[in-house]
């Protein structure tokens, strides 16, 4: 559950792209911006309501963009996941999720196998779509009264990245 505090802070958020996340990196809630770049979390398929599912395979979440070059996201995103997860080493659905990357990106499947640990730094990445030339910086922020939750912002890296948002999110 997402509490008032925390939605009214992602929704207000006009032109950054953030979600809020559990443990497990599914999407809770997403704001505006987030659905109109990476596609609505809530019509994603059965069990692919996931930032780390639908970031590896953008096609699924049908938003418009895509990052570019996405390992150093991909695997830095993984190793919060890991650390985060491995409180519960019996849990189905982070089971669940790490079958679903491996079977949709086998050509990671040694990301998926890795056992390494990391809370998430901030990567910035380049991001292409309907508008060219994006460069987003992600960021997993830990709301203090919310144990367990994440927001996951997507900032622009600069003020091309930022008109171009502007300009998408209207």
């Amino acid at each position: 559950m997402v509490g008032e505090a925390t939605r009214a802070l992602v929704d207000g958020w006009a032109t950054t792209p953030a979600a809020v996340l559990d443990e497990r990196f599914d999407v809770l809630a997403a704001n505006r911006a987030y659905r109109l770049v990476w596609g609505d979390p809530d019509a994603a398929p059965a069990g692919w309501r996931n930032a780390l599912l639908l970031l590896a395979a953008p096609h699924v979440g049908g938003g418009p963009y895509r990052v570019v070059a996405e390992e150093p996201l991909l695997r830095g995103l993984y190793e919060q996941f890991r650390a985060d997860t491995a409180h519960w080493p019996d849990d189905g659905r982070a089971a669940e999720i790490v079958a679903l990357l491996t079977k949709e990106r086998p050509d990671a499947a040694h990301w998926w196998e890795c056992r390494a640990v990391q809370d998430f730094a901030p990567i910035t990445a380049a991001v292409e779509g309907a508008r060219a030339g994006l460069r987003l910086t992600f960021s997993l922020l830990r709301p203090v009264a919310e144990h367990g939750l994440y927001v996951f912002a997507h900032t622009p890296a600069d003020e091309r990245s930022r008109e171009a948002l502007a300009a998408l999110i209207g």
